[in-house]
């Protein structure tokens, strides 16, 4: 799978700086705006990372959820850039922790991880409308010209640095690709996007009671995972940190609107949008040991398709990781009761009750998945399974 050759994606949404960024009018179409020399650089940059993402084969490719992630964008924008020939595209990488960040150009990329737990539109416009501010106030820009030194220039990048084991990435080309994460933008260009997406998200009629549950339900179970999260919504001080920040603006100037009649929030929607999300990412969280957070995904996606044959399977997995020996038993018994063919069950099926000593009813399922899968990679060990004697 692409989690076992993914080494690292690191996440830069931008290099942390104790000094005020450089002033720089934003980007609108009410003002003319030019593209400088430096600034052309990072486009064409942003250019170069999304042709590396996808020959990595880590874009997450779903056009119907892409289309519904770039129309909650232009929600958010408005007219903003109208007549401007701009307009933010927003790419989704598979990868379970939580990210989202931001290129000069205005690519936008969330992580799988993140868009798995966001409860509805409303939290994803919270999200989007955080990383629309990035681009508009051209904070990659105002980050590199703050700072003179060809070390700043390979950190102000907003990017990704994806090694595989190949090495492809190596940092041979440009000082934008570093092999470091780091955590998030100084605390003042922080608090400008903040109050600059809450504004917007308000303005486009969505509900600003969901900006905080946007930021808590990111905390992870640090106490089961294996794998700490590296980027900036992963960390609880600093996650602690924007809820404190969020939380003065919307009980400051946006009470009012807080949970008003009429506001947006579109859980129904949003949940099937990631329907099949869920379980991609839990595949992926399931690899790096982060059981619980499999466990939330895949139940989300079965409360809204109980006869799910995949779901079942998954949840099977997490049982079968997690120790729980019988109720995965009976989680891939649900799914070949949904989906006759479907073989990984009927193999993983065969297995435990193997492992159980029950080898009629393990025979019974090695017999189904190799009708099944007859050329499969581990065929010629289920039939030496099958062959094996039963009891005296």
């Amino acid at each position: 799978m692409v989690a076992r050759s993914l080494l690292l994606l690191s996440s830069l949404i931008s290099a942390g700086w104790s000094c005020a960024p450089v002033a720089l009018p934003p980007i609108d179409s009410s003002k003319s705006f030019q593209v400088g020399a430096d600034e052309k650089k990072l486009w064409d940059q942003s250019e170069i990372f999304r042709q590396r993402l996808e020959k990595a084969g880590l874009a997450y490719e779903d056009p119907e959820l892409e289309q519904y992630l770039n129309s909650v964008a232009a929600r958010l924008l408005g007219g903003r850039l109208q007549g401007t020939n701009l307009a933010p595209k927003v790419k989704v990488v598979k990868d379970p922790f939580l990210s989202a960040f931001t290129f000069a150009d205005g690519s936008i990329y969330f992580h799988t991880g993140l868009l798995a737990r966001m409860e509805n539109e409303a939290q994803l416009a919270t999200i989007m409308g955080h990383e629309l501010a990035h681009f508009l106030h051209r904070d990659s820009m105002r980050e590199l010209r703050h700072k003179e030194s060809r070390r700043a220039s390979a950190r102000v990048l907003q990017g990704v640095l994806i090694l595989t084991a190949l090495g492809m990435f190596a940092d041979t080309a440009s000082d934008a690709w570093v092999k470091t994460a780091v955590e998030g933008y100084s605390k003042e260009i922080e608090a400008e996007a903040d109050k600059a997406g809450i504004r917007a998200m308000v303005e486009s009629g969505y509900d600003p009671g969901e900006v905080l549950p946007a930021f808590t339900v990111l905390k992870t179970d640090w106490n089961e995972a294996k794998v700490k999260e590296p980027y900036f919504y992963g960390s609880i001080a600093l996650l602690q940190e924007r809820i404190d920040n969020n939380s003065q603006l919307v009980s400051g100037e946006y009470q009012r609107q807080v949970n008003e009649p009429g506001r947006r929030v579109n859980a129904e929607e949003y949940t099937a949008r990631i329907h099949r999300l869920l379980l991609d990412n839990a595949v992926l969280d399931l690899e790096v040991g982060r059981l619980r957070l499999a466990e939330s995904s895949i139940a989300k996606h079965l409360a809204t398709d109980p006869q799910s044959p995949q779901g079942h399977f998954l949840m099977g997995e997490f049982y079968r990781r997690s120790g729980n020996n019988e109720e995965a038993v009976k989680a891939y018994a649900r799914a070949v009761a949904f989906d006759a063919q479907y073989a990984d069950a009927h193999r993983e099926l065969g297995l435990m009750y193997r492992a159980m000593a029950r080898p009629a009813d393990a025979r019974a399922e090695f017999e189904k998945y190799l009708v099944l899968r007859p050329k499969a990679v581990d065929a010629p060990i289920i039939e030496r399974y099958v062959a094996e004697p039963g009891p005296q």
